[in-house]
């Protein structure tokens, strides 16, 4: 896949199933395209939709009709907590009396902001209750703990 964006210069060089964004008509096509595939039928309840995204990309490359997608390689929306050691610092919320700012994390590498934090399968998962715990974002949103009950 790397020679899908042969000019990424993050380890963010792959295209992530988890988080996609487009206009309603340029997401309807690719959805039907990723669940009915080239040959028709669908897709698996049990697939892998990373791979199905990844080999999707690779076949309209090869046919020479490379598809319209852009990468967010330097986590500006999207920080995907999949790396086995984390790359970002957590900012808390701050209040002040002219304004106030809402807790994020911020990407060691690239210093962005990202506003979606994925908290994919293996150490992502634990990485997104550290950021739940460590930014206080319960507490933030006014969630208690009998609304989770």
């Amino acid at each position: 896949v790397e020679r899908l964006f042969p000019d990424a210069a993050t380890p963010w060089r792959y295209p992530n199933s988890g988080a996609l964004a487009g206009s309603a008509r340029a997401m309807r096509e690719l959805l039907h395209r990723l669940v009915h595939g080239p040959e028709g039928g669908g897709f698996p309840e049990d697939g892998d939709d990373q791979l199905r995204l990844q080999e999707f990309l690779l076949q309209c490359h090869d046919a020479g009709n490379a598809y319209p997608l852009r990468l967010d390689e330097e986590c500006r929306l999207f920080q995907c907590m999949g790396e086995p050691e984390r790359g970002w610092d957590f900012e808390p919320a701050r209040s002040s009396s002219q304004a106030s700012t809402p807790p994020r994390i911020r990407n060691h590498a690239t210093s962005e902001r990202p506003l979606v934090a994925h908290g994919c399968g293996g150490h992502g998962r634990w990485f997104l209750g550290d950021l739940y715990r460590d930014l206080r974002l319960l507490d933030y949103l006014g969630v208690q703990p009998e609304d989770l009950e």
